[in-house]
């Protein structure tokens, strides 16, 4: 799909869905012969991309803390930054890693130690729940395809 959307919610999710459409309308038909599927690979990819994608829309409707912007005079409280998390830093607007912590600022102190090259960094989304976080960040991950993850790919 060659047309660009202006960064919104709702275009997103537009996007998003216009992607599972597609996929879905180009996934082949099951191919068997003497009992064996032929293209069962080629089909399983395609149902894993559709699954990244319902993921990643499923989880970007809901509304969390990471809603908020300090830069535009919202007040942050500490637990924002002490609170699990998905995060993606970014060098010059475009994503360059994606991961999760339970402490915000530990981990990015770790990232510029590491002498990871980023100029911003985003909260994606608050989740609690470990396995949650492991799978959002894993489709996160295969969606964007970011420069410093070796992981997931």
């Amino acid at each position: 799909m060659n047309r660009r959307y202006k960064k919104s919610k709702k275009n997103h999710k537009v996007y998003i869905e216009s992607e599972i459409t597609r996929l879905m309308e180009e996934m082949p038909s099951r191919v068997v012969r003497n009992g064996k599927c032929i293209n069962c690979d080629e089909i399983k990819e395609y149902k894993e991309q559709i699954y990244t994608l319902r993921l990643v829309r499923d989880s970007s409707g809901k509304r969390s803390l990471a809603t908020l912007n300090p830069m535009l005079g919202q007040r942050v409280s500490l637990e924002y930054f002490n609170t699990p998390c998905i995060y993606q830093l970014f060098l010059k607007n475009k994503i360059v890693y994606i991961g999760q912590t339970v402490n915000l600022n530990k981990r990015i102190s770790e990232h510029v130690a590491d002498n990871k090259i980023f100029d911003s960094y985003n909260v994606f989304k608050h989740v609690e729940n470990i396995d949650d976080r492991l799978q959002l960040e894993a489709a996160l991950i295969k969606l964007h395809k970011p420069k410093y993850n070796k992981t997931h790919k």
